[in-house]
């Protein structure tokens, strides 16, 4: 375990909503990587506890009141800013995107080995950062490979000054690539940035949707993007901000 901390040192809050057994080894686990770890046993508790100080993350067992808590997982993420992960003993598609879909950052399966939760927590934050990232007081305009993107008109533009009409997902996914430019985006963080729904509920539509967006960016030969096997995608054109 760790000795004490200013609060300065922690990874950030996590509130956990527990009322099963098993919760006590990854609370331990949290805490000796710096996280704040505070415990809730229902929903009043948590509330008390989210009103009082606000948290980073919340981890969510959903295995004794899975209906329940799924309708309390929509009102936690319309009313609170973390991070929602669900914890659950179901290994039905259908449960993992009930919970993505009604706010849930990920889903769980239980029991959970405590590094491969952290490991969660940690990427579930990353994709948080590049979501928030904050836009210049004047709107910039990045310039990549000859494009342009515009992020105050959401105008993406060809080296030749045609528009390219992007949707939301994609523009979502090429806002995140030019903040982070020749930085590796892992699939489940490009999950986050793009707020899946039903449709893109696994790795692999995050495939599918970067294929759309290289072809409308004619990056046919990897010169923007390049797919790192089994990990995720990097923007590896060099990218300027002017305003």
């Amino acid at each position: 375990m760790p000795s004490a901390e200013t609060q300065a040192d922690r990874a950030g809050a996590v509130a956990i909503l527990e009322d099963a057994p098993g919760w006590e080894p990854i609370a331990q686990y949290l805490d000796a990587a710096a996280y704040e770890v505070r415990r809730a046993h229902d929903e009043k508790e948590l509330d008390q506890l989210l009103s009082g100080a606000p948290v980073d993350a919340v981890l969510m067992d959903i295995r004794a009141q899975r209906g329940d808590r799924f309708l309390y997982c929509e009102q936690l993420s319309r009313l609170y800013s973390a991070s929602i992960l669900v914890v659950g003993s179901s290994h039905e598609v259908a449960d993992k995107v009930v919970a993505l879909e009604l706010g849930a950052d990920d889903y769980i399966e239980a029991p959970c080995n405590p590094r491969e939760l952290l490991a969660r927590l940690r990427s579930v934050a990353r994709g948080r950062a590049v979501q928030r990232q904050p836009l210049a007081p004047l709107q910039p305009v990045y310039r990549f490979g000859g494009w342009s993107l515009d992020l105050f008109n959401q105008d993406v533009r060809t080296p030749q000054g045609q528009r390219v009409r992007l949707s939301p997902s994609e523009f979502s996914l090429l806002r995140a690539f030019v903040c982070t430019s020749q930085r590796l985006l892992s699939r489940r963080e490009l999950m986050t940035v793009v707020k899946c729904n039903p449709a893109r509920a696994t790795e692999r539509a995050i495939d599918v949707l970067m294929s759309r967006l290289r072809k409308k960016l004619s990056d046919t030969e990897q010169g923007l993007f390049r797919t790192v096997r089994n990990e995720g995608y990097i923007m590896m054109a060099k990218v300027e901000r002017t305003v």
